[in-house]
């Protein structure tokens, strides 16, 4: 890993422990908020790398349409809505989290 990943890295973290309990965001806006808004992808990449899951929540990251990530890399896509459920984030029908639980960009901009 290069220096600029492991500081990508880094500012992924520090927005994923912006989001406030009970909300989620998605890939593609944790990406805007570090400043690299074509980076999405490589924000996966460093939520499945993340080194202390206890404090920083990438369980709060979610696909753009609600849905939850297959690979979620720390207990699968059923832990993930479990620890999801417990911050109090509720799905509709088709097991998508509802519109109102995602959060607004300034609340996890640096």
């Amino acid at each position: 890993m290069n220096s600029f990943d492991i500081n990508f890295y880094k500012l992924v973290y520090a927005v994923v422990q912006k989001i406030p309990k009970g909300k989620v965001t998605t890939y593609g806006m944790i990406a805007q908020a570090t400043g690299f808004k074509n980076m999405a992808r490589q924000v996966g990449f460093a939520l499945h790398a993340n080194p202390h899951p206890d404090q920083i929540p990438c369980y709060r990251v979610v696909f753009a349409d609600g849905s939850l990530s297959q690979a979620f890399a720390f207990g699968g896509i059923n832990k993930q809505r479990q620890l999801l459920e417990e911050d109090g984030v509720l799905f509709d029908k088709n097991g998508k989290i509802m519109p109102q639980f995602f959060c607004e960009i300034q609340e996890i901009t640096l």
